[in-house]
Parts: structure tokens; C-alpha cells; sequence
């Protein structure tokens, strides 16, 4: 399966050329709502509605911040009954973005809490495992010092029972 989300700049730009504002309101429209457009990135709105949809809130919601009049925006672009229907998505592209914004902040809140909980947690590793715990190099040497000591046990049971061997076989050949 393919998902292909499609930008909605493209009908940002194309609303703004085919508005009949002057080129600095255009300009400062097209900078405002291309943020909120890259905001809007980060929350479920580019999944759940049309390009041109979110473009029109975009547009929307910047020319409330520089104080431009949105239906003079659309004006001959949209027709009477597409401005009815703008409201309603307006609206509900603005509750989504809302319930988006509330979830973002209690996803810094939850990291923070994350953060919090870790710290707390950092003695509870295991220090046999965790490379950055106080007694990982302790542990290990006190590893590398027992294999030490084993191997050691080994050579010498192994020499005593090659000497008892010889002594056994050198014995046999004095009698």
C-alpha cells in the first residue's frame, strides 16, 4: 500500500494569485499561512482534510493575524456557496488543530515526566549491563580478575596431574 499526503501550498499559491490583493498583503499572507501550513505538518490535519481545505484555514487564520478582511481575500476567487461551505470547514479544521495543540503539550508534559522517571530509575539498572552505571567498571574487573583466577586453578590442576602421571609412570618403571 502507498500513502501519498499532498502539500497544501500549491493551493495556498494559487488562492493568492488569483486574489486580488496588493503584492506586499500577498507577500505577508503567503509567509503567515505557509508557517501555520508547516505547523500544521505535525498534527493528523494534513490526513484528514484537502489541500485546498487547509490552505483556505491557513489563509484564514493569517489574515485574522495581519488584520485583513478574509472574505475580500476570496472574493471572486470562490463562489457564494463555497463561501458557505468555508465556514464549516474553518470551523472544524479549528477544532482539530485545538485538540492537536492541547495533545502536543501533553506529549512535553509525558517527556518531561519520562525524564523524571529515568532519573529516578538510573540507580535501578542493572550495572552488569548498563555501560554508564558507577559500578560497571568495578563489576567487570571483579569479572576479569575471577576468569583470571579460574584459569590459573586450571593450569595448576593440570600440571599437578601431569606430575602425578610421571610419578606414576616413572614409579612403574622402578619396580
Amino acid at each position: 500500500y502507498h500513502l501519498m499526503v499532498f502539500h497544501p501550498f500549491r493551493p495556498l499559491r494559487g488562492f493568492l494569485e488569483a486574489s486580488r490583493l496588493p503584492v506586499e498583503h500577498k507577500d505577508k499572507l503567503q509567509k503567515k499561512a505557509s508557517k501555520m501550513i508547516r505547523d500544521f505538518a505535525r498534527l493528523d490535519v494534513p490526513l484528514m482534510f484537502y489541500p485546498a481545505e487547509i490552505a483556505v484555514y491557513a489563509m484564514y487564520q493569517a489574515a485574522a493575524e495581519i488584520k485583513l478582511d478574509f472574505n475580500t481575500i476570496l472574493e471572486g476567487v470562490l463562489s457564494e456557496s463555497d463561501m458557505n461551505g468555508i465556514s464549516k470547514v474553518i470551523e472544524e479544521i479549528s477544532r482539530t488543530v485545538e485538540k492537536g495543540k492541547a495533545s502536543q503539550m501533553n506529549i512535553e508534559q509525558l517527556k518531561t515526566e519520562a525524564a523524571r522517571i529515568d532519573l529516578k530509575l538510573q540507580n535501578c539498572r542493572n550495572p552488569e549491563k548498563d555501560r554508564n552505571h558507577p559500578r560497571f567498571k568495578e563489576i567487570e574487573e571483579q569479572k576479569r580478575v575471577e576468569k583470571e583466577n579460574a584459569r590459573e586453578e586450571k593450569t595448576r590442576r593440570a600440571a599437578e596431574q601431569q606430575r602425578e602421571r610421571h610419578s606414576q609412570l616413572l614409579g612403574g618403571l622402578r619396580q
